[in-house]
């Protein structure tokens, strides 16, 4: 706890003295000999501390969209997971905390190491944002919380605020801003399986005279401008309940924000990560090998307590913003992200020897392993400029926000494996066997790949609030995006070919209104649309169209016990088109999956644009989706899949391996201090 919010009840308590002393004095017998009381100026008592408002709900005001406005008045649905609420669950990376926030879960991210979700049933990937500000480095490694301020989770279509993307939603992560008050916070968390974690969290004015009040008596000293720090530092180790598995990371994060004149600052900020977490297929399921329910035991792994992956992380963004005047306010935001990330690791991709023609084990005694060594670099930098404007016509009030957003991302992965054997006894595991080098009739891969991804945005979005009761949101964006690639998945029989690729450019939209019914409830509807490029080419040799998705959605609003309680109902449908599949009159054309390098996945593809009718195959994706009144706005999906992807006489694979435990120290228990 901060010192400010433990002066809180001390600060009551005194400012009850005075009423008390009176009471006793009015009970006392009158003193006739006592000189009549001067005429003296009380001091000023001055109350300060934290609001509990929106303790875990979502914050009154948001600026998610690019436009601050409360979130009431906005036809979007947007769940918000607090600083405070990460805290009580000592949660550690978004996996953590997705399981509290009704239609996201966590999806497969190739091991449990990164923050991939599904949202509203689609995929999410390269959708992390930063304080508005794409990050799309670090999809493969769990990002910390300990400068996080709150996580704001936007749900459907976001092409018009976000850029390009799956139609599920977005994630931006709000950091901790440097404050005029000074403070510190020190904890620590001990838990199960050799669980520790510890943190530092400082902050103040950084020159003389800086800040809004006076650190011991609370009365205004200046008028908040000034320069004021924040140096974050924390690190943690642990176990796991899985064998074989550890993990740990440390993170270092200063700020600087120099408030220079009413309404404008600049505000740079540094985030250093670091974080070895192994990967972990999670829990093999296989019948009549002995195990409960035909699942492995949770604690059992397959990998060695040698594996690691260490991904290294930093982040320099300057946010510059300046108001003008009353009507118009400048932002600029840059930023330059790196991953370094480098690991070895036993890998298992041959466990179907294990299974007969079903899902029942062969009798085969071990699983076929190999030594896979990885390292990739990725680099980017964001820059976007925006102009926010404010104005009235009328009994109208009008927000606007024009906007600039370029990006460019350059990425190289290597990996090798097949170099070796490293066979496991199964089903009960005997880790350190030594590996069988060079094994005849294995041949060895050398995976390559570069990449290099430039975007481009032009947008503007418009909020106008008729009255007190209507509220419109309006927006359209343009995005041109440039992918070019070069990969291969055994360098030493096909050298990496010089990059190529395709571009593609369109259009998104958003319309939406917003109706209080009374002053705690409101009406909202609105329709959006995003893309979402895709790698690929058609029979006719062209490159298919980009993945269009529209979505519809209304519902209601309500806030409750002075807006800690909200809630939100609402309907939406989601359509999204122009998906490929496997052309089955083509199986060898030139298609390349390129996320697909274990083996080559070559294939030609088709694309379909139409709603209905044809030869049978799937045009859309539909997905429904209902909200339902909860806490933090709680959301039941109820997802049907109207049409299934599926080739001509090709039944779906039977489940071989399912990822069902993620790594990490829970299941447990954890306790900690906190001052």
């Amino acid at each position: 706890m901060k010192p400010v919010t433990r002066l809180v009840p001390l600060a009551l308590a005194l400012a009850t003295l005075p009423p008390l002393q009176a009471q006793e004095q009015a009970a006392s017998p009158p003193d006739t000999n006592k000189k009549p009381a001067s005429n003296e100026a009380l001091k000023d008592v001055v109350v300060r501390g934290e609001s509990i408002q929106g303790a875990y709900g979502n914050p009154l005001e948001t600026a998610v969209t690019g436009l601050p406005a409360p979130i009431k008045e906005l036809p979007v649905t947007v769940n918000t997971l607090t600083e405070q609420f990460i805290q009580d669950t000592s949660a550690r990376r978004i996996r953590d905390v997705v399981g509290y926030v009704p239609g996201v879960s966590a999806s497969d991210d190739s091991g449990a190491t990164g923050d991939l979700l599904k949202i509203r049933g689609f995929d999410f990937i390269y959708q992390s944002y930063i304080n508005g500000m794409r990050n799309r480095v670090s999809y493969d490694s769990s990002r910390r919380f300990s400068n996080i301020e709150r996580i704001e989770i936007f749900k459907g279509p976001g092409g018009v605020e976000f850029g390009t993307g799956d139609p599920g939603g977005f994630v931006n992560y709000v950091t901790k801003k440097p404050e005029a008050v000074q403070s510190t916070e020190m904890g620590v968390e001990v838990g199960s399986y050799d669980y520790v974690h510890a943190y530092v969290d400082s902050t103040g004015p950084l020159t003389p005279g800086s800040g809004s009040f006076d650190a011991k008596s609370g009365a205004a000293m200046s008028d908040g401008l000034g320069v004021f720090y924040r140096m974050i530092v924390s690190g943690d180790s642990a176990n796991s309940f899985r064998d074989a598995f550890h993990t740990d990371g440390y993170q270092v994060a200063p700020s600087i924000l120099w408030k220079y004149a009413e309404g404008s600052s600049l505000l740079f900020e540094f985030d250093y990560q670091y974080r070895d977490q192994p990967y972990d297929r999670g829990i093999m399921y296989i019948e009549g090998a002995g195990f409960k329910d035909n699942f492995a035991p949770i604690n059992t792994s397959y990998h060695e307590p040698t594996d690691y992956f260490d991904n290294h992380n930093t982040r320099s963004s300057l946010y510059w913003t300046h108001k003008v005047n009353d009507n118009v306010t400048l932002r600029v935001s840059g930023e330059v992200d790196t991953n370094r990330g480098m690991g070895n690791g036993v890998r298992n991709p041959s466990t179907f020897l294990l299974y007969g023609s079903g899902n029942e084990w062969n009798g085969n005694p071990t699983i076929r392993r190999t030594t896979q060594d990885f390292d990739s670099e990725m680099w980017a930098y964001n820059l976007k400029p925006e102009v926010l404007l404010n104005f009235e016509t009328g009994s109208v009030k009008h927000t606007g926000l024009f906007g600039v957003n370029y990006a460019y991302t350059d990425t190289k992965r290597r990996s090798m494996d097949r170099y070796d054997l490293r066979p496991i006894s199964f089903p009960v595991p005997v880790y350190g066997q030594p590996p069988i080098l060079h094994p005849p009739g294995l041949v060895p891969r050398n995976f390559r790949l570069e990449e290099e991804l430039e975007e481009f945005g032009v947008y503007y979005q418009h909020k106008a609030d008729i009255g007190d009761k209507v509220h419109l949101l309006g927006g359209v964006r343009y995005d041109w995006y440039q992918d070019e690639l070069a990969t291969t998945t055994n360098v030493l029989l096909r050298p990496l070919p010089p990059l190529s690729g395709y571009s593609d450019q369109d259009w998104s939209g958003r319309l939406g209104a917003v109706v209080d019914i009374t002053h705690n409830v409101s009406l909202f509807a609105g329709v959006s649309t995003s893309f979402q490029p895709q790698t690929g080419q058609l029979a006719s040799g062209e490159s298919p169209d980009p993945l269009e998705a529209t979505s519809i959605e209304g519902g209601i609003k309500a806030n409750f016990c002075d807006n800690r309680l909200q809630t939100t109902l609402s309907v939406y449908r989601t359509e999204r088109e122009n998906m490929l599949e496997a052309d089955p009159n083509d199986p060898n054309g030139p298609f390349f999956d390129p996320d697909r390098h274990g083996d080559d996945q070559w294939c030609r593809v088709r694309s379909y644009r139409q709603a209905h009718g044809g030869s049978g195959y799937p045009r859309r994706l539909l997905l429904h989706g209902q909200r339902d009144l909860g806490y933090l706005g709680s959301d039941y999906p109820r997802q049907e899949l109207l049409q299934r992807a599926r080739l001509p006489g090709r039944d779906a694979p039977a489940l071989r391996h399912q990822p069902l435990a993620a790594a990490g120290p829970e299941p447990g228990c954890r306790c900690g201090l906190r001052g």
